[in-house]
Order: C-alpha cells, then structure tokens, then sequence
C-alpha cells in the first residue's frame, strides 16, 4: 500500500496473532466506516481466559484477539458488546440473538478490539455514564453474561462454581445476592482468598454432592473431573469453553442437563446498572494494567496465578 493511500484513511495500531503464541505489530489503514458503522478509539480492553487461549492458536490465525472493553466515540464513552448480530431477525427481536444467522464475535471469529482504532456496527455500542469508574467496562461482558446465567438456572438453594475468575466470581456474588449458597472450586490460593474477600465460600477441592454446576475454569481437565464426578441427574452450565471435546455417552448414561452460555446478549444495560449501583465491586478485580496486548497476555499467561483482572491501556 502506498503512503499516500496510508494518509487518505484514517491509520490504526493492531497486535494481530499470525501464529500460536506470537504477534505482530502492525499500522494499518483503517476503510471508510459504512452507513451501520462507525469508527471509535480503544481505550481500554481486558484479558479473559478466552484470549489467553486464542493466543495459543486455538481459534486460529491470523487474528485480532480482545473482545471486553471500552471505546470512545464523538468524545462520548461507550462499552461494546462483543456478539455482533444483526437486530433485526425474529432470534434477535425475541431475546435470542446468540442464534442470529449473522452472530460474530469479536476476538473469536471476527477481528477484536487489541487495536487503537476499530470500525463497529453503531448497534453495539453502549453508552457509559459520565462517573463510571475507569476500567470497569473491561469486566461488563462477565457480569452481562453472569446476568444470562442467573435468568437460565433452574431455582436451586445451592450451586457449585468451578473457578474463580473473574467470570466465577462476578457469578458466585450475583448467585449469592440473590440467596443462593456459594460453594467456589480454585486451586490457586490468590483466588480462593480474593473470593473469601467478597464474602464467598471458596475452596481448593469439591466432594460433588450439588446437583447444580456452573463451569467457568475452561479447563479441560476440571471440565472432565466435572462431567465424571457430578451426580446423576445434575445441571451443567458451561460458561467456559474448555478446547478438548467430549463424547456424548457419559452425558446421557447420566442423564445431565447441560446448558450453553453464549454471551451476555441483550443484558450490557442491566450490567451497567449493576455497576453504577456498587452491586459488582468492579475496582477490586483488576489487579494489574498494562499498555500493550503483548506484555499483558505474556504476563496472564506465565504468571496468572497473581492476577484477577489484567487491562490494557492505550
């Protein structure tokens, strides 16, 4: 492309994955925005489980990784929901846009938000309050999906929640608001005392007496203890995506319900509310910051054993 392409287009960083575990710094110009997008600057974005994954090429390259965050439009905050849909199928008008024929996802499938600038349907912004705290967009797709899974469980008096990332504890603390009893299952011992620190039961093992599971680690082998130990009759909710498939047969000699979690959909307004609100303590889990998505998913991946919540700045 020619420098005098280059100064006719707006120009944007990204950190693109070309292949597992590495990625390339790349200027690049940015198309002029169609008649449903709009261009905006990344401010901030976090670094969940998913991308930890993706950097290791699971959903493969290449690929702009990021999908929690926030940007600025006209001078004005918004957060993103990540699933791009179209919001105008019957599945999106009745609440069920995660079954939308055009369903993206940024980071995932689509390119995401590891950029400074990015071009987004208009329809996927959320404007913030002008107090919402900084960084806290960084963690309103775990409380919009923790939202979902709170309108999807069947009524239970306890529940048991593997892992205790920021997705298990957003969920563990809503769960508990609303009067169910908390049972978290994290062998790292930051975690467990962070969750501790919220008024939540949390510990290193489970017995799985509980029939009702909500699998948040994505990993493979506590997803396969899980499947393997739980109950006869139990409820599964798998918020994580763990990457090893598994055969069917002990679900059905079982005799599981399993629940898929695709997304916070059609709940990022109730989120915002719940943090305007100091339902969520959003400042507490992000314990580290960086300023570029190298560092950050370097840092995640070899030391996450200290982290909660790491963001990125830009």
């Amino acid at each position: 492309m020619s420098s005098e392409t280059l100064k006719s287009k707006a120009v944007g960083k990204v950190w693109r994955l070309t292949r597992p575990g590495h990625f390339e710094v790349e200027e690049v110009a940015i198309p002029k925005p169609t008649a449903e997008q709009v261009l905006v600057n990344v401010k901030s974005v976090g670094v969940c489980g998913t991308d930890i994954h993706g950097s290791m090429g699971i959903l493969g390259t290449p690929l702009v990784l990021g999908h929690d965050g926030e940007v600025v439009w006209k001078g004005k905050r918004f957060t993103v929901d990540p699933a791009l849909v179209c919001r105008r199928c019957d599945e999106c008008l009745s609440d069920r846009s995660y079954a939308c024929a055009e369903y993206r996802f940024l980071g995932m499938n689509t390119d995401g938000l590891f950029a400074t600038q990015v071009l987004l349907p208009e329809r996927s912004l959320h404007e913030l309050p002008e107090n919402f705290p900084e960084n806290a967009a960084t963690v309103l797709e775990p409380i919009a999906v923790a939202l979902r899974v709170k309108d999807r469980i069947p009524s239970s008096d306890r529940v048991t929640i593997i892992g205790a990332g920021p997705m298990g504890l957003v969920i563990g603390l809503l769960l508990s608001k609303s009067g169910m009893e908390i049972s978290l299952v994290e062998p790292k011992a930051n975690r467990r005392a962070f969750a501790q620190s919220w008024g939540l039961h949390a510990e290193e093992s489970t017995s799985y007496q509980d029939h009702l599971y909500i699998e948040t680690s994505a990993n493979d082998l506590a997803t396969k203890h899980l499947l393997e130990a739980a109950p006869a009759g139990s409820t599964i909710c798998m918020v994580g995506a763990p990457a090893t498939e598994y055969s069917m047969r002990n679900l059905l000699l079982k005799d599981f319900s399993i629940i898929g979690m695709r997304g916070g959909a059609g709940r990022y307004r109730a989120a915002i509310a719940l943090v305007q609100a100091e339902v969520i303590p959003v400042a507490d889990l992000v314990t580290h910051t960086f300023d570029n998505p190298v560092d950050a998913v370097t840092q995640v991946r070899d030391h996450g054993d200290e982290i909660i919540r790491a963001v990125i700045n830009f």
